[in-house]
């Protein structure tokens, strides 16, 4: 589900842009200018932490979204073994789907009905921060820009634990799983899931 605060994306910064339209076997070329409001009262020092303090937070919900991706994956993979599988392994399985499905629920506030904001969970957070800092042209509060080392460390923190379940419990299943000739537990690479995405 999108939430209002991450509908847009970063502003550009003043600069020259070059534009490319093509229709058809045509390709039409042209240039444009950005500028700042002269009579504005944020100076160009502002602007930039501005601008870099929301490509942070930006960046942060792509990977925030792989992360959801990757313990969507993790949980499903490892449900749909369980079944194919005895003993240890299976007990194995279980646990990393619960394990992913717990992970999963603080990323992603899922209940409500879509239209009214009654919980919140990291992503919500994230966007709300991300649409307060986008939405005022200037230098952020100190307290924006502390919230965003924050959010940087959470959602960094989710990253790690993924990459921690990758290097243990799936790689530990996944030897299991091959010598049962089962199916292995992959997972794409943010790299892989940014590049799908666009």
């Amino acid at each position: 589900m999108a939430l209002f605060g991450s509908l847009f994306g970063p502003n550009l910064l003043a600069g020259e842009y070059q534009v490319r339209l093509i229709k058809g076997n045509d390709t039409y070329a042209g240039a444009f200018e950005l500028v700042y409001d002269p009579a504005s009262p944020y100076g160009a020092a502002d602007r930039k932490i501005h601008h870099d303090v929301a490509m942070q937070l930006y960046r942060l919900t792509e990977t925030l979204a792989w992360c959801y991706d990757a313990l969507n994956d993790m949980q499903a993979q490892a449900s749909a073994l369980i079944g194919q599988t005895k003993g240890k392994t299976s007990q194995s399985l279980k646990l990393l789907s619960q394990q992913a499905g717990a992970r999963k629920d603080q990323l992603v506030f899922m209940g409500g009905d879509g239209y009214v904001n009654e919980d919140e969970a990291l992503r919500e957070q994230l966007s709300d921060l991300y649409r307060q800092v986008t939405s005022f042209p200037g230098k952020p509060t100190r307290t924006q820009l502390l919230l965003a080392d924050y959010m940087t460390k959470n959602v960094e923190g989710q990253v790690a634990f993924i990459q921690q379940l990758q290097q243990t419990s799936i790689q530990a299943l996944n030897e299991q799983l091959l010598k049962a000739q089962k199916s292995p537990i992959t997972l794409k690479t943010i790299d892989a899931f940014l590049q799908d995405e666009q």
